[in-house]
């Protein structure tokens, strides 16, 4: 599916990942792996320093994180082209929910 919207949309797929097996498959697919990211002891990822680690690879409009059970329709990106326009408009504000858990003190990008 990131093959996909990567090819059709403007969007930049990052799949933290350290299984060998799904690193080789996202990589022909043209797919960022990052295989070196922060965990908990029961093996979970810190959602905080996924974002960190994308903000420092790719500057956007929109970050966003999903689980690999999850599956996404295209029409995100419509909804997200909505969401761009009410910000435009100021009927919302430009970050939504995530300035606390990506703060990154002094240094935090928008990236809107």
């Amino acid at each position: 599916m990131f093959d996909l919207f990567q090819r059709n949309f403007n969007f930049k797929a990052v799949l933290f990942t350290r299984s060998h097996r799904i690193t080789e498959l996202a990589m022909k697919l043209n797919v960022t792996v990052i295989r070196n990211y922060q965990q908990n002891p029961f093996n979970m990822p810190y959602v905080r320093d996924l974002y960190l680690q994308s903000f420092h690879l790719y500057h956007s409009q929109f970050y966003g994180y999903i689980n690999s059970d999850i599956i996404v329709s295209p029409s995100i990106f419509s909804l997200l082209r909505q969401v761009k326009k009410k910000m435009e408009s100021k009927s919302i504000p430009r970050v939504v929910g995530m300035k606390k858990i990506c703060h990154l003190g002094g240094d935090f990008r928008t990236g809107i």
